[in-house]
């Protein structure tokens, strides 16, 4: 009867949220900054009770750690086809741009101008989609550094060390010493909160 009583109280809880654990994946800044905090916000308002953990991994592990239970969401780029999801944001590539820089005075940046500078190279989230985006227009950057910390390459643009493509929402509003501008040709990707079919 004790048993059956807490199983009764669990599920309650369960049904309402009042109480446990959510660990939500998310595959980079673009998630994690900008798709996520005002879902949490809500939800917290919400389900003061539920602790949320968020993990950030690369996009491939965010995936498969959703498909493999470890976590309950995730914050990944789409398509997604095994998975169920819901939009939450459009992100796109801009040029990342020492202030004073010749390209930075444009209003739009050509992709191929851009290309004849040494070129400060993502090695997080957005890597992929640059990658596409210059074998599309058959592009080969002069590649003077590979970072992975977006501060690090911001860092190295505004010291001058070269220019870079970044996708937008991963970005602070504004940084001394840096100008972001439109990208063309540019791409686009759609980021969504992800479930288990």
């Amino acid at each position: 009867f004790a048993s059956m009583q807490l199983m009764k109280s669990i599920a309650r809880s369960d049904a309402d949220l009042k109480t446990g654990q959510l660990y939500i994946g998310s595959f980079g800044a673009s998630g994690t900054l900008r798709a996520l905090p005002p879902i949490l916000k809500s939800f917290r308002q919400k389900h003061p009770g539920v602790d949320v953990h968020i993990i950030e991994k690369p996009e491939e592990q965010t995936s498969l750690d959703l498909m493999e239970h470890r976590i309950e969401l995730a914050v990944v780029p789409l398509p997604k086809l095994e998975l169920e999801t819901q939009t939450l944001a459009m992100d796109e590539l801009v040029a990342v741009l020492p202030d004073g820089h010749p390209l930075a005075l444009q209003d739009v940046v050509q992709l191929s101008e851009l290309m004849e500078y040494p070129f400060l190279l993502t090695r997080a989230g957005s890597k992929p989609l640059i990658y596409r985006l210059l074998l599309k227009h058959d592009l080969k950057p002069r590649i003077a550094h590979e970072l992975h910390q977006i501060t690090s390459i911001l860092q190295y643009v505004a010291d001058g060390h070269g220019v870079s493509i970044l996708a937008r929402l991963a970005l602070p509003d504004a940084v001394p010493g840096i100008v972001y501008k439109p990208l063309t040709p540019t791409t686009q990707r759609y980021i969504a909160l992800a479930c288990q079919n």
